[in-house]
């Protein structure tokens, strides 16, 4: 159950987008159908808390608008995709996209989802302040640290030295996940539970963040300083841990 009602913004054209829409009204939030073109108020800032996109059939053009909301906004970005659109959503995720969910699927499972993602965005990140004036971060706000790469909980960056590289809330989360443990590996289906706890994600989405990841962190080529493969298990971040 989520403390807070959120107002939840939504572009779309299907009947069955309006009942998942239904399903979190009836909890409380505030559902805004908008277009792309209404996303941001006069202000740049977004309408709604999350944005709920349901994937045209000419997914290229979603993609793009998915891309440009990303360049101006960290809002998270969920996807509902029709049959067979998965390969849109593994580029939706590329491009910004937090989590998508296929058909089929039930109203009060998209929902859930729905709910899921504002919970991890809003509910379990510690809220701190922005250093006014400038995009550094106080100094109490940095909460994690290696080897010169730094985290901004309240901005939801990175820093490494003084570059700031702006990430996804799902990348954010994935990344602090494995910061916590230098040198530990961690399985799939952990990194996975990280994206959805309910444990209803899926890993060709987890692959696109840590090759998201890799890119901005300029980390896709050998040889690896952050985000290394362990075969058959997973990732690890950092140096192995030395055996003693």
């Amino acid at each position: 159950m989520l403390k807070n009602s959120y107002k939840i913004f939504v572009i779309c054209k299907d009947l069955k987008t309006n009942e998942v829409t239904d399903v979190l009204k009836k909890e409380g939030h505030d559902i805004i159908f908008g277009s792309f073109r209404e996303v941001f108020d006069e202000d740049g800032q977004t309408k709604g808390d999350i944005i709920l996109i349901e994937m045209e059939k000419d997914a290229a053009k979603t993609l793009l608008f998915v891309k440009k909301i990303r360049e101006k906004s960290i809002v998270p970005i969920m996807l509902l995709l029709g049959r067979e659109q998965k390969t849109a959503g593994i580029l939706g995720t590329d491009l910004g996209a937090d989590d998508w969910l296929e058909e089929p699927f039930l109203p009060i499972e998209a929902a859930s989802r729905i709910k899921a993602l504002l919970r991890r965005c809003y509910e379990m990140a510690p809220k701190k302040k922005k250093k006014r004036g400038t995009s550094q971060p106080y100094e109490e706000d940095v909460s994690l640290s290696y080897e010169g790469l730094t985290l901004s909980q309240s901005l939801l960056c990175a820093y490494e030295g003084e570059e700031m590289i702006q990430l996804t809330g799902s990348e954010f989360r994935i990344l602090a996940h494995m910061m916590r443990a230098p040198g530990k590996v961690f399985l799939k289906r952990e990194l996975v539970s990280v994206l959805s706890p309910g444990g209803d994600g899926n890993e060709n989405a987890l692959m696109v963040h840590i090759s998201h990841l890799r890119t901005k962190l300029k980390d896709d080529r050998e040889p690896r300083k952050y985000i290394f493969n362990v075969r058959g298990k997973g990732y690890r971040f950092g140096k192995e841990k030395m055996k003693v």
